[in-house]
């Protein structure tokens, strides 16, 4: 069993803790018995914090301190995640648990802004991918060291030819992809390209 420092970020950075992982040649296995935790931090669009703001999770809440970070215990897997903080556009979308991950998330003040954010991730060890392209052919960003994105100007109501790209990957999409949320979560988990 090998063990790792982990961090998921899905708007903001908080602690770190171990993920253990078997040490079979595929990687792919998992601790059956494990519990998740997301820790994370809500920013505005111009990178203040957002404190009291209600971060919902697999049915499991928590509320952010005045730095704007939560902590927060979660199933492993596939999660819906809500966030919602008064005076700004509330937001949604699905995140993937694995150990203790860390997201950063950011909440437009109208909903004339359309904010997509949330992480770039290897399918098949949960490890976070930095320097993934994500976005339109036109319009991206490059996912930082802790795989996390934050796509902010996309238009709303519309379909996107949006896609995933990182060398060593197989890339994910084009792809339609429509936008409804003003701040929309969404996690990519990316297969090796071998």
């Amino acid at each position: 069993m090998r063990v790792f420092r982990v961090v998921v970020y899905l708007g903001f950075l908080l602690a770190c803790r171990e993920l253990h992982l078997p040490t079979d040649p595929s990687g792919c296995g998992t601790d059956e018995g494990m519990q998740g935790q997301v820790n994370g931090t809500v920013f505005t669009e111009r990178g203040s914090p957002i404190s009291d703001a209600l971060i919902t999770i697999a049915g499991r809440s928590s509320r952010t301190d005045g730095a704007g970070r939560f902590c927060l215990e979660a199933p492993p897997g596939p999660s819906t995640l809500e966030i919602d903080a008064i005076g700004y556009v509330p937001a949604t979308g699905q995140i993937t648990v694995i150990g203790t991950s860390t997201l950063r998330a950011v909440l437009p003040a109208t909903f004339a802004s359309r904010v997509l954010f949330g992480r770039v991730l290897d399918a098949c060890s949960g490890r976070p991918i930095a320097g993934a392209r994500v976005g339109l052919p036109n319009y991206f960003v490059t996912s930082s060291s802790d795989g996390t994105y934050v796509l902010a100007g996309v238009g709303g109501g519309t379909t996107l030819d949006f896609r995933v790209e990182r060398d060593g990957y197989k890339t994910i999409g084009p792809g339609a992809f429509r936008l409804f949320w003003a701040a929309t979560a969404r996690d990519y988990l990316m297969e090796r390209a071998w």
